[in-house]
């Protein structure tokens, strides 16, 4: 476990402890799990009742298309919205999915046969699936490093409230013997009810602190009002808004993806083909009415399924999200080979009960949980949704597999198969989890991510160029207000001399770089040419001012004024645009080309002073002054020339990787 605490953007809210926006947000994510949990679970409920309402002749195949279309649908949810996420931002969508749970609850409450509810479900898991990816996502991006895990589990917690309630309210139709229609369309149509409390809320969050400062949108310390650490400089800011190509990006993570995809699989073909068939695997194996196997059903819920999702959120920040994943699958490997070699446990309701409704607890003490925690962490928050999204979807995969198989599996393989089958399952995740997840306790979001190393690694090109600007920015202050007051020429000559050398000594870095291994978004001879352009700004400017020593003037001419003015501003936006260079890596050119318009014109500008400076000047009577001032002042419109020559390479390589 690190207990790495170095400074950084977010240090005060990594350090900083459960405030009110932590629990606000805890709250209007929660809510979307909870109608989330509610909608998948409904279903199993209520399906027996479908079953008669309808009149269903292919039992297995309409309860497995009914049951499954949901998850189907969420599977496409987070593919779907975790990207957009992450290219637009996280606020941008979250009211949207709640839309989509809205209306096709209520879609799927008022459909008129089998068909319909299917394909409103199916929209319902589109929205199930997006809230995932993003809920888990804007939770992480507001904690802080040592309750990230029990605040992220708490959101996810409020599963068992939603799968309870779904057990409850079909419970409470059937006490009050509803109609047999309003038996099932009533619990659909209640899903509705949470989404529409937490709307408006959702609609008013503010964007992540983490992606604010990622996406360079607005400022991260208006986030909720979160004060963000001051110890901040200008390298580290513009790290932050690096975009790395999403594909290399993500093959860079591809074995964290496939870690994290692998377990919320396994997971969720033990989770949703016993959590869905909860009822009926009661029903059929004790032989009781639909009313007592639904009454065991939320029992098992209440007293199993519900302690274990607040066992994780105690235990997650205790003994860490891998050590607790890991001993979630083995005790339910354990329970499911019981079930499934000890005959004695199936022949005995009683016992099958009590085994069977362990494997709730485990469930969600373990790996139900920790699949949608460590996702958030191990990933880089450019791609933070994305990763997420993609293990959130192969677990509805798992799930929506094991959702429309149950049914068969029930008839031709029995019970022993099935946990047979989820037996497997759970040692795979087991041996998954053992090799490719990282442990997250107490440790800061881009620590567990390694993103502070990728961003630091791909910065490296950007930080050299960038502090070889700052120098010539520094030589260019220097002279502008040498040339306004005027001085000792000899001891300016040396400080200049000195920024030279050091823009000497940064260039060398960079080509001892290039012959290692140097991380660019640009190739070798382009890297090689930009820092020889930027040098030969700097060797003319010393070149200038020496001059100024070795003719021995007295004072400057007003001509001197105008170019170290406009020189000034000239290498200002050599600066701006090579600070925005990383924008390359993301395709995005418009800050590049407004530099190299700025910097054409202040050329232009310097053309023209350099034009009527030497038509006064070969005005006057000394041969001698002539010469060395229109040698200045050609060095000092080189300068500017010079400029060009790196606007040219910039607008060079817009063109060539847009």
């Amino acid at each position: 476990m690190s207990q790495s605490q170095a400074p950084g953007l977010f240090e005060s809210l990594d350090e900083t402890g459960i405030s009110r926006y932590h629990i606000k947000t805890l709250i209007i994510s929660g809510m979307g799990f909870y109608t989330d949990a509610y909608d998948l679970f409904v279903i199993g409920a209520i399906l027996p009742i479908i079953g008669v309402y309808f009149g269903l002749s292919n039992k297995a195949l309409d309860y497995a298309l009914i049951s499954s279309s949901a998850l189907f649908g969420a599977i496409l949810g987070p593919l779907i919205f975790g990207p957009i996420a992450d290219r637009f931002g996280r606020k941008a969508i979250y009211t949207l999915d709640l839309v989509l749970l809205i209306v096709a609850a209520l879609g799927s409450a008022t459909s008129a046969n089998p068909l319909q509810l299917i394909l409103w479900r199916l929209l319902l898991g589109v929205g199930i699936g997006a809230d995932y990816p993003i809920s888990a996502t804007i939770m992480s991006e507001f904690s802080n490093r040592k309750d990230r895990g029990k605040l992220v589990a708490s959101v996810f917690a409020m599963q068992g409230f939603g799968q309870l309630t779904g057990a409850l309210i079909t419970l409470l139709t059937l006490l009050f013997h509803a109609p047999l229609a309003f038996s099932w369309r009533l619990p659909l149509a209640f899903g509705a009810v949470p989404a529409l409390a937490v709307l408006y809320n959702r609609s008013r969050m503010s964007e992540t602190p983490r992606y604010a400062a990622t996406a360079g949108k607005g400022n991260a310390d208006n986030s909720y009002g979160i004060p963000l650490s001051g110890a901040i400089n200008d390298r580290d800011a513009r790290r932050q808004r690096i975009k790395i190509p999403k594909r290399q990006i993500l093959s860079m993570y591809a074995p964290m993806i496939l870690g994290t995809a692998l377990c919320w699989f396994a997971l969720d073909v033990a989770f949703y083909g016993t959590g869905i068939f909860a009822n009926t695997i009661i029903h059929d194996v004790s032989s009781v009415s639909i009313l007592t196997s639904t009454e065991i059903t939320a029992a098992i819920f209440l007293f199993s399924a519900f302690p274990g999702y607040w066992a994780a959120v105690y235990l997650i920040d205790n003994i860490g999200r891998k050590k607790l994943q890991m001993l979630g699958f083995l005790f339910m490997a354990i329970a499911y080979a019981s079930i499934a070699f000890i005959p004695a446990i199936i022949a005995n309701v009683t016992s099958l009960l009590i085994v069977f409704g362990s494997t709730f607890f485990f469930i969600n003490m373990g790996p139900n949980t920790t699949t949608f925690v460590v996702p958030v962490e191990v990933f880089p928050t450019q791609i933070r949704s994305t990763g997420h999204g993609i293990a959130a979807s192969a677990g509805k995969a798992g799930a929506a597999m094991s959702a429309f198989l149950f049914p068969f599996m029930i008839n031709y393989i029995h019970l022993a198969g099935i946990f047979s089958w989820l037996a497997v399952m759970s040692i795979m995740g087991i041996a998954v989890t053992a090799l490719f997840i990282p442990e997250g306790q107490e440790r800061r979001l881009e620590e567990i991510s390694g993103e502070e190393k990728l961003l630091k690694t791909y910065s490296e090109f950007s930080d050299l160029i960038y502090a070889l600007t700052e120098q010539i920015v520094l030589a260019a202050g220097e002279l502008e207000i040498f040339v306004a007051k005027w001085g000792d020429t000899a001891e300016f000559a040396k400080k200049i001399k000195a920024i030279e050398h050091n823009c000497d000594e940064i260039v060398h870095h960079i080509f001892v770089r290039l012959n290692t291994k140097l991380i660019a978004p640009i190739e070798r001879t382009e890297i090689v040419s930009l820092a020889q352009a930027l040098d030969d700004i700097m060797d003319y400017m010393e070149a200038t001012v020496a001059r100024f020593h070795m003719y021995g003037l007295q004072e400057p001419t007003m001509p001197m004024k105008e170019f170290s003015h406009t020189i000034m501003l000239c290498v200002r936006e050599v600066s701006e645009g090579i600070e925005n260079i990383n924008d390359i890596y993301s395709g995005r050119f418009d800050r590049l080309e407004k530099s190299c318009i700025e910097i054409n014109k202040y050329e232009n500008e310097a053309d023209t002073t350099l034009r009527t400076s030497l038509e006064e000047l070969f005005k006057g009577d000394s041969a001698m002054q002539i010469i060395k001032l229109k040698e200045i002042y050609d060095n000092m419109e080189s300068v500017t020339d010079k400029c060009e020559d790196v606007a040219d390479i910039l607008r060079d390589l817009r063109i060539k990787y847009s």
